[in-house]
């Protein structure tokens, strides 16, 4: 008899534990949010889609992503916005990337590093898909992600 309620006791602790692990989603939401208030990058989630590009990590991930920011923010901007994190300088961003890149409205650049921290020290860039303000899909810009750009692209050309 004993044995029967630690075994319910036992299985009721585990689906607790197991309730409380939060995903992926919820983690980048809540460091997200933990970022703008530090940054007051308050229009930062008003888009379906948040491109967040590290200053380093993995170099031909985030160059492909750099090439890609750079002929998507003006296509794309009604729909995407980007996070250049952890810039150590900006004016070698500014030479980099162009000013007019720099300048856009759906360019956002981390100049504090606040969103170098939890889920973004990563060493690949993030792409978020977001409803309502809220991180519903987080996909890596990775070598075991090759076709993520493609998919994004894919994804851009039909959200309206």
């Amino acid at each position: 008899m004993k044995s029967g309620y630690l075994t319910i006791i036992f299985s009721g602790l585990l689906l607790l534990l197991g309730a409380c692990k939060e995903s992926p989603e919820a983690i980048v939401q809540h460091d997200l949010e933990q970022g703008i208030a530090l940054s007051g990058f308050d229009d930062l989630l008003d888009k379906p889609y948040l491109m967040i590009i590290p200053r380093i990590g993995c170099m031909g991930c985030i160059s492909a992503a750099e090439q890609f920011m750079l002929e998507a923010y003006r296509p794309y901007r009604d729909q995407l916005n980007i996070l250049l994190s952890d810039i150590s300088s900006y004016k070698t961003a500014r030479v980099r990337f162009g000013s007019a890149f720099m300048d856009a409205a759906n360019v956002f650049v981390d100049r504090e590093s606040v969103f170098n921290e939890g889920e973004f020290e990563s060493t690949y860039p993030l792409i978020l898909k977001l409803d309502k303000r809220e991180v519903i899909e987080v996909n890596l810009v990775s070598p075991e992600n090759a076709l993520a750009l493609e998919n994004f692209k894919n994804a851009l050309d039909t959200t309206p």
